[in-house]
Parts: C-alpha cells; sequence; structure tokens
C-alpha cells in the first residue's frame, strides 16, 4: 500500500493533527522526527495502527531521511512527501519532480477554541476552511497563493 511520508524537524503537533486527517481518509502515514522523543510521547501521537512515528537522533537524522526518501521513491511505496520546511523542500524537489511524486509543506497554527485534541482536523463546523485549527497545507512552492484547502490536499493524496 502507497502512503504518506513526512519528515518533520519543528514540532510534531501539525503532523499528528494531519496524519489523523489521512487516516480518517484511508491514507496511512509514515512519520520520521527529529530528535529522539520519549516513549509516551510516541505513543500519544500514534493514536491508530495506519501512523507509524520513527524519531531519530538529532545528528543522523538528515542522512537517515535521506535514505529513507530515496527508498520510498524507488520503491514505488510513496504517495507523497510532507516536510514542515522550505529548505527541506527546496531540498528534495528535484527527486520529485523526476519521479513525478507530489511534495507538500505543512505548518501548525494556532488551534481555534473548542476543537478537541482527539478529533479529526475538518471534522468540526468551527475550523477554518484551509487550516482546520491546527495546521495548514502548501504546495511545494510555498507562497500565498499556494496554499491548499483541506478538500483539495486529500483529494490530490487520493487520485
Amino acid at each position: 500500500m502507497k502512503q504518506v511520508l513526512f519528515l518533520i524537524e519543528h514540532g510534531w503537533q501539525a503532523q499528528r493533527e494531519c496524519s489523523i486527517l489521512l487516516h480518517h481518509n484511508g491514507i496511512e502515514s509514515v512519520c520520521i522526527i527529529k530528535g529522539v522523543l520519549p516513549k509516551d510521547i510516541v505513543e500519544e501521537i500514534t493514536p491508530y495502527s495506519s501512523i507509524r512515528i520513527r524519531s531519530l537522533w538529532r545528528r543522523s537524522y538528515s542522512i537517515i531521511a535521506f535514505c529513507v526518501v530515496l527508498f520510498f521513491l524507488l520503491s514505488g511505496k510513496m504517495k507523497a512527501l510532507i516536510v514542515d520546511g522550505r529548505f527541506t523542500a527546496d531540498s528534495f524537489r528535484p527527486f520529485f519532480d523526476l519521479f513525478k511524486k507530489k511534495l507538500f509543506i505543512i505548518k501548525a497554527v494556532k488551534r481555534e477554541p473548542g476543537i478537541s485534541e482527539d478529533r479529526a482536523p475538518g471534522a468540526c463546523d468551527s475550523c477554518e476552511k484551509n487550516s482546520a485549527g491546527g495546521f495548514r497545507v502548501y504546495d511545494r512552492f510555498y507562497n500565498s497563493e499556494s496554499e491548499l484547502t483541506l478538500e483539495t490536499f486529500i483529494r490530490e493524496l487520493q487520485g
């Protein structure tokens, strides 16, 4: 089964929200997080079996993340890559152009009051159309015109 791969360097909250959204839409996710997380935190951010988390030592993160991305690209297991930094997106863009795969940038936003931690983003009426109260998604060029609605984001991953 094809999966979405996350490379997370700056906090895991947006990744968690997005992974839950993907889970509710039948999409598996594999998350590589920079920095070793305590076991209780890993359990907290993996509420479903379709979400797999691996936290890595900071010094080995870049090399291992590159190898994992390359493995997923060459094996055909990757549906898309979601990163949380522009530099990371710029680093991988040539590979994704070559393999014709999707690349997205995710950014955390302040949570709207009244949104439950365990609900999937987009599952409440008070959420903004784009941010779902926890994150925003941009296409690989990351500018103000490239912000995607959640519906468009899911449609691109399912298509």
